[in-house]
């Protein structure tokens, strides 16, 4: 084999061996760039739900603000002596 068939064949192995890292690295981009399209989409969907929920929560409010309590509780500046209002009794450690 002469000095330039082994120049050759070397060159087409790293010539094989770059092609095959540069597949590698754009399958990687690829998959890389679908995630961020899909977060960035689960990103504006929760945006939305949260402005939704936000509006929601305002029209409740504005709806049931002169009602009242219907259950006659308000926030009390006492701690109830009852254990239904109070709550479970809290665990000792």
């Amino acid at each position: 084999m002469s000095e330039a068939e082994t120049t050759l064949a070397a060159a087409e192995r790293l010539f094989a061996e770059l092609t095959t890292v540069l597949a590698d690295l754009n399958a990687k981009r690829h998959q890389l760039e679908e995630s961020v399209r899909s977060h960035r989409e689960r990103v504006a969907r929760l945006d939305s739900d949260i402005a939704n929920v936000g509006s929601e929560e305002q029209k409740l409010a504005q709806e049931t603000s002169g009602l009242g309590d219907p259950l006659g509780y308000s926030p009390l500046p006492w701690r109830p002596r009852s254990r239904a209002l109070r709550g479970p009794k809290p665990r000792r450690r």
